[in-house]
């Protein structure tokens, strides 16, 4: 993807009148430690066929096939989890549309090309309290190559890498969804608000993290079955053996708001599941 461009406003000769000139700042060379690929390695996310490590490059140049891995996928991971384990449904398009808008992520003189647009929760839905530790630009710096592998199940993969695109707004980033793809979806945000206030049964956006964490299933993975078919430790979707629980606590903090200080993290909650 293309390099940050940043946007300096200067006067043209012989006249008062500004005019915008585009600077480009480049990324900043992958500093992906030999500790960050161990951990990838025992995750079962260090696939030699299905990802590669950047080189001395400065900024991606990603061979044909493979695509980056974008930090804001972390958001429509929790909300797949959130339908498949939580509701028992397929995740559903108008239920994210009542939900979510987009917006452009930058500053008044800077857009990004990469983390140039992000997901909001619309602040009239009573939606999870999602907090993430990590910025867009604290991803910059760590950066690797993804292959993504085509399905027949799948009608859609990754967009094509393209470096020289620009982020254009459109309309559909923050259309709100019509009364009738409300009235479809009253039900299940009515079932959100159950599972976030029932009392002694809570949950949060933090255990919906832990828990697709803990099972080892990636939600944006190519699978077999939908989450409320997991079937445990023998399922076929499973990329790695269990996490010692220290270290799936270490990875659900590092990955949400909370710190070693804050209350301890719940691992118990109650999941849909149709597995027999």
């Amino acid at each position: 993807m293309a390099p940050r461009t940043k946007l300096c406003k200067n006067r043209a000769s012989g006249t008062e009148e500004r005019v915008e000139k585009t600077k480009i700042s480049g990324w900043e060379r992958s500093k992906l430690s030999a500790q960050d690929k161990r951990m990838r390695k025992r995750m079962g996310l260090l696939n030699k066929e299905a990802m590669r490590m950047p080189g001395d490059e400065s900024s991606p140049h990603p061979p044909s096939g493979f695509q980056l891995t974008p930090n804001s996928l972390f958001h429509i991971s929790i909300f797949i989890t959130l339908c498949e384990c939580f509701l028992g449904i397929h995740p559903h398009c108008e239920l994210w549309k009542h939900i979510f808008y987009l917006r452009r992520n930058n500053s008044k003189n800077t857009i990004n090309n990469v983390g140039g647009v992000c997901i909001c929760v619309r602040p009239e839905v009573g939606y999870f309290d999602v907090k993430f530790a990590d910025s867009v630009q604290g991803w910059r710096r760590k950066w690797i190559y993804v292959k993504d592998e085509s399905s027949d199940a799948q009608e859609y993969g990754l967009a094509p890498f393209d470096a020289s695109e620009d982020i254009q707004r459109r309309k559909s980033w923050d259309a709100e969804a019509t009364a009738k793809e409300k009235a479809a979806t009253d039900a299940l945000i009515a079932r959100l608000q159950e599972l976030q206030n029932t009392q002694g049964a809570e949950l949060s956006g933090v255990q919906i993290i832990t828990h697709f964490l803990r099972i080892r299933v990636q939600p944006l993975q190519a699978r077999q079955n939908p989450h409320w078919m997991y079937s445990g430790a023998e399922d076929a979707d499973r990329v790695s053996e269990d996490l010692p629980l220290k270290d799936l606590e270490k990875l659900v903090r590092r990955f949400s708001s909370l710190r070693k200080n804050n209350h301890p993290i719940s691992f118990v909650y109650q999941v849909f599941n149709n597995f027999e």
